[in-house]
Protein backbone atom coordinates (compact mmCIF):
# COMPACT_ATOMS: atom_id res chain seq x y z
CA UNK A 1 0.00 0.00 0.00
CA UNK A 2 1.39 3.54 -1.22
CA UNK A 3 0.80 6.27 0.92
CA UNK A 4 0.14 9.95 -0.53
CA UNK A 5 2.70 11.76 1.41
CA UNK A 6 2.96 16.14 1.13
CA UNK A 7 5.09 18.51 2.24
CA UNK A 8 3.45 20.15 6.02
CA UNK A 9 5.22 23.46 4.09
CA UNK A 10 3.29 23.19 1.00
CA UNK A 11 -0.29 23.32 2.52
CA UNK A 12 0.22 26.75 4.63
CA UNK A 13 -2.58 25.32 6.97
CA UNK A 14 -5.41 25.95 4.50
CA UNK A 15 -8.40 24.19 4.31
CA UNK A 16 -9.04 24.24 0.45
CA UNK A 17 -6.33 23.86 -2.04
CA UNK A 18 -6.01 22.49 -5.35
CA UNK A 19 -3.25 21.61 -7.43
CA UNK A 20 -3.05 22.08 -11.10
CA UNK A 21 -1.63 20.20 -14.10
CA UNK A 22 -2.04 19.45 -17.77
CA UNK A 23 -5.46 18.09 -18.64
CA UNK A 24 -4.26 15.81 -21.25
CA UNK A 25 -0.99 14.26 -21.60
CA UNK A 26 1.99 14.99 -24.52
CA UNK A 27 1.12 13.70 -28.14
CA UNK A 28 1.29 9.98 -28.24
CA UNK A 29 2.19 8.44 -31.66
CA UNK A 30 -0.15 5.67 -31.88
CA UNK A 31 0.82 4.28 -35.29
CA UNK A 32 0.88 4.89 -39.06
CA UNK A 33 -1.78 4.83 -40.61
CA UNK A 34 -1.99 1.60 -42.70
CA UNK A 35 -4.01 2.37 -45.90
CA UNK A 36 -2.04 4.09 -48.58
CA UNK A 37 -5.26 5.50 -49.95
CA UNK A 38 -5.71 7.75 -47.07
CA UNK A 39 -3.59 10.63 -48.22
CA UNK A 40 -5.71 13.58 -47.19
CA UNK A 41 -7.39 12.65 -44.09
CA UNK A 42 -9.90 15.20 -43.17
CA UNK A 43 -12.60 13.62 -40.85
CA UNK A 44 -12.20 11.50 -38.20
CA UNK A 45 -14.80 10.12 -35.32
CA UNK A 46 -15.17 7.06 -32.95
CA UNK A 47 -17.26 4.39 -33.79
CA UNK A 48 -19.94 4.17 -31.22
CA UNK A 49 -21.38 1.01 -32.90
CA UNK A 50 -17.85 -0.84 -32.88
CA UNK A 51 -15.57 -0.47 -30.02
CA UNK A 52 -12.17 0.11 -30.72
CA UNK A 53 -13.11 1.55 -34.61
CA UNK A 54 -12.48 4.45 -35.46
CA UNK A 55 -13.89 6.28 -39.12
CA UNK A 56 -11.82 8.82 -41.53
CA UNK A 57 -12.24 10.34 -44.61
CA UNK A 58 -10.10 11.84 -47.01
CA UNK A 59 -10.40 15.70 -48.20
CA UNK A 60 -11.53 17.05 -51.61
CA UNK A 61 -12.66 14.73 -54.25
CA UNK A 62 -11.92 11.78 -53.48
CA UNK A 63 -14.71 8.44 -54.30
CA UNK A 64 -17.51 9.11 -51.83
CA UNK A 65 -16.00 6.46 -49.41
CA UNK A 66 -15.20 5.62 -45.53
CA UNK A 67 -12.27 4.26 -44.34
CA UNK A 68 -12.33 1.95 -41.21
CA UNK A 69 -9.08 1.46 -38.94
CA UNK A 70 -8.30 0.45 -35.26
CA UNK A 71 -6.71 3.11 -32.74
CA UNK A 72 -3.14 1.81 -33.97
CA UNK A 73 -3.94 2.78 -37.58
CA UNK A 74 -4.57 -0.49 -38.96
CA UNK A 75 -6.67 -0.56 -42.10
CA UNK A 76 -9.88 -2.65 -41.58
CA UNK A 77 -12.03 -1.46 -44.72
CA UNK A 78 -13.37 0.88 -47.12
CA UNK A 79 -17.07 1.94 -47.27
CA UNK A 80 -18.59 3.13 -50.22
CA UNK A 81 -21.60 5.90 -49.44
CA UNK A 82 -24.47 5.98 -52.02
CA UNK A 83 -26.35 9.03 -53.06
CA UNK A 84 -23.56 11.52 -52.24
CA UNK A 85 -21.21 14.04 -53.99
CA UNK A 86 -17.63 13.61 -53.39
CA UNK A 87 -17.05 17.61 -53.73
CA UNK A 88 -15.33 18.77 -50.46
CA UNK A 89 -15.75 16.25 -47.04
CA UNK A 90 -14.43 18.09 -44.12
CA UNK A 91 -15.40 16.23 -40.84
CA UNK A 92 -17.70 13.40 -39.65
CA UNK A 93 -19.40 12.35 -36.43
CA UNK A 94 -20.73 9.60 -34.83
CA UNK A 95 -24.27 9.45 -32.60
CA UNK A 96 -28.03 8.86 -32.68
CA UNK A 97 -30.45 9.56 -35.72
CA UNK A 98 -33.99 8.79 -36.37
CA UNK A 99 -33.96 5.13 -34.75
CA UNK A 100 -32.93 5.19 -31.26
CA UNK A 101 -31.51 2.24 -30.90
CA UNK A 102 -28.64 2.70 -33.67
CA UNK A 103 -25.81 4.47 -33.88
CA UNK A 104 -25.06 6.41 -37.24
CA UNK A 105 -22.51 8.08 -39.34
CA UNK A 106 -22.85 12.01 -40.34
CA UNK A 107 -20.76 12.96 -42.91
CA UNK A 108 -20.59 16.68 -43.64
CA UNK A 109 -20.11 17.66 -47.87
CA UNK A 110 -19.24 21.09 -46.11
CA UNK A 111 -16.29 22.77 -47.63
CA UNK A 112 -16.53 25.56 -50.36
CA UNK A 113 -13.21 27.61 -50.25
CA UNK A 114 -14.10 29.60 -52.82
CA UNK A 115 -17.62 30.46 -51.89
CA UNK A 116 -19.35 28.48 -54.83
CA UNK A 117 -22.71 26.43 -53.50
CA UNK A 118 -25.51 27.63 -51.84
CA UNK A 119 -26.42 24.38 -50.97
CA UNK A 120 -24.42 21.84 -48.79
CA UNK A 121 -25.26 18.35 -47.60
CA UNK A 122 -24.83 16.24 -44.35
CA UNK A 123 -25.03 12.65 -45.14
CA UNK A 124 -26.75 10.31 -42.99
CA UNK A 125 -25.97 6.44 -42.43
CA UNK A 126 -26.59 3.77 -40.46
CA UNK A 127 -23.05 2.16 -39.21
CA UNK A 128 -22.12 -1.05 -40.52
CA UNK A 129 -20.78 -3.79 -38.83
CA UNK A 130 -16.91 -3.68 -37.96
CA UNK A 131 -14.85 -5.54 -36.11
CA UNK A 132 -10.83 -4.38 -35.16
CA UNK A 133 -9.90 -8.11 -36.30
CA UNK A 134 -11.14 -8.04 -39.42
CA UNK A 135 -8.70 -7.62 -42.49
CA UNK A 136 -9.74 -5.19 -45.43
CA UNK A 137 -13.30 -5.12 -46.26
CA UNK A 138 -14.52 -3.76 -49.39
CA UNK A 139 -18.73 -2.50 -48.76
CA UNK A 140 -21.52 -0.27 -50.00
CA UNK A 141 -23.70 1.61 -47.27
CA UNK A 142 -27.10 1.69 -50.08
CA UNK A 143 -29.13 3.53 -47.45
CA UNK A 144 -28.38 7.19 -46.88
CA UNK A 145 -30.09 10.20 -46.05
CA UNK A 146 -28.94 13.24 -47.39
CA UNK A 147 -29.66 16.15 -45.33
CA UNK A 148 -29.54 19.40 -47.72
CA UNK A 149 -28.60 22.56 -45.99
CA UNK A 150 -27.98 26.26 -47.15
CA UNK A 151 -26.67 29.46 -44.88
CA UNK A 152 -29.08 32.39 -43.36
CA UNK A 153 -26.58 35.15 -44.75
CA UNK A 154 -25.02 33.43 -47.81
CA UNK A 155 -22.39 30.71 -48.42
CA UNK A 156 -19.62 29.79 -45.85
CA UNK A 157 -17.14 27.92 -45.83
CA UNK A 158 -16.43 24.75 -43.13
CA UNK A 159 -14.59 21.94 -42.14
CA UNK A 160 -16.24 21.09 -38.66
CA UNK A 161 -19.07 19.26 -37.75
CA UNK A 162 -20.64 18.26 -34.29
CA UNK A 163 -23.64 16.09 -33.16
CA UNK A 164 -24.95 16.95 -30.16
CA UNK A 165 -26.09 13.00 -28.85
CA UNK A 166 -28.28 14.69 -26.16
CA UNK A 167 -30.44 16.56 -28.63
CA UNK A 168 -29.88 14.87 -32.03
CA UNK A 169 -29.03 18.42 -33.44
CA UNK A 170 -25.47 18.93 -35.46
CA UNK A 171 -23.40 22.09 -35.79
CA UNK A 172 -21.35 24.01 -37.97
CA UNK A 173 -18.74 25.97 -37.45
CA UNK A 174 -17.03 28.29 -39.85
CA UNK A 175 -13.41 28.36 -41.47
CA UNK A 176 -12.75 31.69 -42.97
CA UNK A 177 -14.90 34.58 -41.02
CA UNK A 178 -13.53 37.41 -38.77
CA UNK A 179 -14.88 35.70 -35.95
CA UNK A 180 -16.18 32.17 -36.82
CA UNK A 181 -19.63 31.33 -36.78
CA UNK A 182 -21.55 28.51 -35.34
CA UNK A 183 -24.66 27.13 -37.31
CA UNK A 184 -27.43 24.81 -35.82
CA UNK A 185 -29.67 22.10 -37.62
CA UNK A 186 -32.27 21.48 -35.42
CA UNK A 187 -33.74 18.10 -35.34
CA UNK A 188 -35.36 16.31 -36.69
CA UNK A 189 -33.60 17.73 -40.46
CA UNK A 190 -35.66 17.50 -43.26
CA UNK A 191 -34.94 15.12 -45.68
CA UNK A 192 -36.75 16.43 -48.89
CA UNK A 193 -36.04 20.64 -48.43
CA UNK A 194 -32.98 22.23 -48.06
CA UNK A 195 -32.93 23.32 -44.07
CA UNK A 196 -31.63 27.01 -43.33
CA UNK A 197 -29.60 26.57 -40.51
CA UNK A 198 -29.77 28.89 -36.75
CA UNK A 199 -26.71 31.12 -36.38
CA UNK A 200 -26.48 30.47 -32.65
CA UNK A 201 -22.74 31.67 -31.68
CA UNK A 202 -19.75 33.71 -32.85
CA UNK A 203 -16.71 32.70 -31.39
CA UNK A 204 -13.47 34.72 -31.28
CA UNK A 205 -11.50 32.27 -32.99
CA UNK A 206 -9.96 31.91 -36.67
CA UNK A 207 -9.54 28.46 -38.62
CA UNK A 208 -11.63 25.97 -37.32
CA UNK A 209 -10.86 22.42 -38.59
CA UNK A 210 -12.60 20.12 -36.60
CA UNK A 211 -14.71 19.82 -33.64
CA UNK A 212 -16.70 16.80 -31.44
CA UNK A 213 -18.64 15.88 -28.49
CA UNK A 214 -18.15 13.78 -26.48
CA UNK A 215 -20.40 10.34 -26.46
CA UNK A 216 -22.03 11.35 -22.98
CA UNK A 217 -23.02 14.89 -24.65
CA UNK A 218 -20.66 17.14 -21.77
CA UNK A 219 -17.62 17.85 -23.54
CA UNK A 220 -17.01 19.90 -26.59
CA UNK A 221 -13.53 20.09 -28.25
CA UNK A 222 -12.57 22.25 -31.44
CA UNK A 223 -8.98 22.71 -33.31
CA UNK A 224 -7.37 24.98 -35.33
CA UNK A 225 -4.46 24.10 -37.41
CA UNK A 226 -2.46 25.19 -34.00
CA UNK A 227 -4.52 24.14 -31.16
CA UNK A 228 -7.59 22.13 -29.20
CA UNK A 229 -10.00 23.91 -27.26
CA UNK A 230 -11.94 22.40 -24.34
CA UNK A 231 -15.43 23.34 -23.43
CA UNK A 232 -17.42 21.23 -20.17
CA UNK A 233 -20.95 21.31 -20.51
CA UNK A 234 -23.00 22.42 -17.69
CA UNK A 235 -26.29 20.87 -16.45
CA UNK A 236 -29.14 21.46 -19.28
CA UNK A 237 -26.99 24.09 -20.91
CA UNK A 238 -27.79 23.49 -24.53
CA UNK A 239 -24.52 23.46 -26.91
CA UNK A 240 -24.11 27.05 -27.82
CA UNK A 241 -24.57 28.20 -24.27
CA UNK A 242 -21.31 26.29 -23.27
CA UNK A 243 -19.89 27.53 -26.14
CA UNK A 244 -20.35 30.88 -25.52
CA UNK A 245 -18.06 30.72 -21.98
CA UNK A 246 -14.01 30.91 -22.63
CA UNK A 247 -12.72 27.61 -23.67
CA UNK A 248 -9.56 26.06 -22.49
CA UNK A 249 -6.84 25.28 -24.51
CA UNK A 250 -5.83 21.36 -24.21
CA UNK A 251 -2.98 19.67 -24.93
CA UNK A 252 -2.13 19.37 -29.05
CA UNK A 253 1.56 19.66 -31.44
CA UNK A 254 0.98 20.98 -34.45
CA UNK A 255 0.59 18.77 -37.14
CA UNK A 256 1.20 18.95 -40.90
CA UNK A 257 -2.47 20.31 -42.51
CA UNK A 258 -3.68 18.58 -39.35
CA UNK A 259 -7.58 18.58 -40.16
CA UNK A 260 -9.06 15.60 -37.58
CA UNK A 261 -10.09 15.58 -33.70
CA UNK A 262 -12.16 12.78 -32.74
CA UNK A 263 -12.92 11.85 -28.73
CA UNK A 264 -11.91 8.29 -28.00
CA UNK A 265 -15.63 6.16 -27.32
CA UNK A 266 -15.01 6.02 -23.55
CA UNK A 267 -13.72 9.53 -23.36
CA UNK A 268 -10.54 8.71 -21.87
CA UNK A 269 -8.49 11.28 -24.51
CA UNK A 270 -8.72 12.36 -27.84
CA UNK A 271 -7.72 11.50 -32.01
CA UNK A 272 -5.76 14.10 -34.50
CA UNK A 273 -4.85 13.13 -38.03
CA UNK A 274 -3.45 14.89 -40.37
CA UNK A 275 -3.78 15.30 -44.12
CA UNK A 276 -0.84 16.30 -45.67
CA UNK A 277 -0.81 15.07 -49.06
CA UNK A 278 2.76 12.67 -50.21
CA UNK A 279 3.66 12.11 -46.46
CA UNK A 280 3.15 9.73 -44.00
CA UNK A 281 -0.77 9.73 -41.93
CA UNK A 282 -0.13 8.88 -38.21
CA UNK A 283 -2.52 8.72 -36.01
CA UNK A 284 -2.15 10.58 -32.38
CA UNK A 285 -3.31 10.18 -29.61
CA UNK A 286 -3.71 12.65 -26.19
CA UNK A 287 -4.62 10.57 -23.07
CA UNK A 288 -6.71 11.92 -20.46
CA UNK A 289 -4.21 13.02 -17.48
CA UNK A 290 -6.29 12.45 -13.91
CA UNK A 291 -3.96 14.44 -12.09
CA UNK A 292 -5.32 17.92 -13.71
CA UNK A 293 -6.99 19.13 -10.65
CA UNK A 294 -6.32 17.66 -7.21
CA UNK A 295 -8.57 19.36 -4.60
CA UNK A 296 -8.41 18.62 -0.84
CA UNK A 297 -11.57 19.14 0.65
CA UNK A 298 -14.05 18.88 3.59
CA UNK A 299 -12.12 21.76 5.61
CA UNK A 300 -9.09 19.52 5.95
CA UNK A 301 -5.35 21.21 6.88
CA UNK A 302 -2.26 20.17 7.18
CA UNK A 303 -2.21 18.20 10.04
CA UNK A 304 -5.66 16.08 8.69
CA UNK A 305 -3.98 15.18 5.57
CA UNK A 306 0.14 14.46 6.02
CA UNK A 307 0.72 10.59 6.68
CA UNK A 308 -3.12 9.69 6.24
CA UNK A 309 -4.33 7.18 3.56
CA UNK A 310 -5.97 8.66 0.45
CA UNK A 311 -8.15 6.98 -2.70
CA UNK A 312 -8.46 9.39 -6.12
CA UNK A 313 -12.11 9.53 -6.73
CA UNK A 314 -13.60 10.24 -9.99
CA UNK A 315 -16.44 13.00 -9.07
CA UNK A 316 -17.74 13.48 -12.72
CA UNK A 317 -16.28 16.44 -13.65
CA UNK A 318 -13.28 15.38 -15.42
CA UNK A 319 -11.20 16.98 -16.71
CA UNK A 320 -11.41 19.48 -14.04
CA UNK A 321 -12.26 17.78 -11.00
CA UNK A 322 -10.87 15.16 -9.31
CA UNK A 323 -10.82 14.55 -5.17
CA UNK A 324 -8.23 12.80 -3.10
CA UNK A 325 -10.43 12.26 -0.33
CA UNK A 326 -9.77 10.65 3.09
CA UNK A 327 -10.00 7.05 2.27
CA UNK A 328 -12.02 6.17 5.55
CA UNK A 329 -14.64 9.05 4.28
CA UNK A 330 -15.42 7.09 1.28
CA UNK A 331 -18.44 5.48 0.66
CA UNK A 332 -18.27 1.57 -0.04
CA UNK A 333 -19.87 2.19 -3.85
CA UNK A 334 -17.05 5.05 -4.58
CA UNK A 335 -14.41 2.17 -2.98
CA UNK A 336 -15.15 -0.29 -5.95
CA UNK A 337 -15.67 2.36 -8.55
CA UNK A 338 -13.46 1.60 -11.79
CA UNK A 339 -13.59 3.94 -15.20
CA UNK A 340 -11.30 3.92 -17.85
CA UNK A 341 -8.98 6.15 -16.52
CA UNK A 342 -5.57 4.96 -14.92
CA UNK A 343 -5.78 5.57 -11.37
CA UNK A 344 -8.98 6.42 -10.21
CA UNK A 345 -10.01 4.27 -7.43
CA UNK A 346 -6.37 3.21 -6.05
CA UNK A 347 -4.88 3.83 -2.94
CA UNK A 348 -2.13 6.58 -2.41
Amino acid sequence: MVFWKIAQSSLFLITYAAVSFAQFSSQIDSGKVEFNDIKEASGLASSKKNPGVLWAHNDTKDKKRLFAMNGNGKHLGVYYVCNAKDRDWEDIAVGPGPDSEKSYIYVGNIGDNDLEYDIKYVYRCEEPDVTTTQEGAIDTIENVDVLQFCYPDGRKNAEALMLDPLTKDYYIITKNEKKELVYKAAYPQPLTSVDTLECVDTLDLNEIVAGDISVDGREIIIKTYKKVYYWKRIGDETIQETMRRTPSTISYIEEPQGEGLAWDLNGSGYFTISEEENSDCHLYYYARNINNVIKFRNGQTNSRVIGRNFRLVNTGDAPVSYLLSGRKNIPASNRTNRTMLKGVGRNY
